[in-house]
């Protein structure tokens, strides 16, 4: 998953910088489809544990698998909020000079509930891990 987070990073600084909406999009949706390909995995090794008695850590990876999705739709809300940010920032044809910190606002609120998706996400793990020794 941290390497589609990279990929999908990558590909909003290159449309920063080239703002090509088709190869953006191209490259969005090879990540979208990286990631079903993951939560179908995860889906299947669910059905494992639970087949073999583990519903406790098959319960955590479903809910991992959860708290990723959120994490995914707030990344990619961000990505939206902040492409609106950056064209919107001293363009004042776009901007009636109320809007620009009203999404900066936006961006404040949503980078919070991402922190504490990943810290959630990071407890998770830390619970996976535990688990498995025991």
């Amino acid at each position: 998953r941290a390497l589609q987070y990279n990929s999908m990073e990558e590909a909003f600084r290159d449309y920063r910088k080239n703002p090509d909406m088709s190869r953006y999009n191209f490259a969005l949706s090879r990540v979208t489809a990286q990631f079903v390909r993951l939560s179908e995995k995860v889906k299947k090794y669910c059905g494992i544990l639970n087949g073999l008695g583990c519903t406790d850590e098959a319960n955590l990876l479903t809910e991992l698998q959860a708290l990723e999705k959120k994490k995914l739709e707030l990344s990619s809300k961000l990505q939206v909020l902040r492409l609106k940010a950056h064209s919107l920032e001293g363009n004042p044809e776009l901007d009636s000079g109320y809007e620009f910190p009203v999404v900066r606002e936006q961006i404040r609120q949503e980078t919070i509930e991402l922190e504490a998706v990943i810290e959630d996400i990071n407890a998770i793990i830390t619970d996976i891990r535990y688990s498995g020794s025991s």
